[in-house]
C-alpha cells in the first residue's frame, strides 16, 4: 500500500489513475473482507466450543 501511495504521489500523469483506482479497491476489498469474515469466525468459534462441551 505503502509503495501504491509513493507511485500515486511522485508516478507520471499515465499511471496516477491507475494507482488511484488500485487503491480504492484495496481499500474496499480490505473492509469488505473484514466485515465478512468477522461474523463467520464467531459462528465457527460458537460451533466448535458446543462441539467441544457435546463430545467431553
Amino acid at each position: 500500500m505503502f509503495i501504491m501511495i509513493a507511485i500515486l504521489l511522485f508516478g507520471g500523469a499515465t499511471i496516477k489513475p491507475f494507482i488511484a483506482v488500485m487503491l480504492v479497491g484495496m481499500l474496499s476489498e480490505t473492509f469488505t473482507s473484514l466485515f465478512v469474515a468477522a461474523p463467520i469466525l464467531v459462528v465457527w468459534d460458537e460451533h466448535s466450543l458446543r462441539r467441544r462441551h457435546a463430545h467431553g
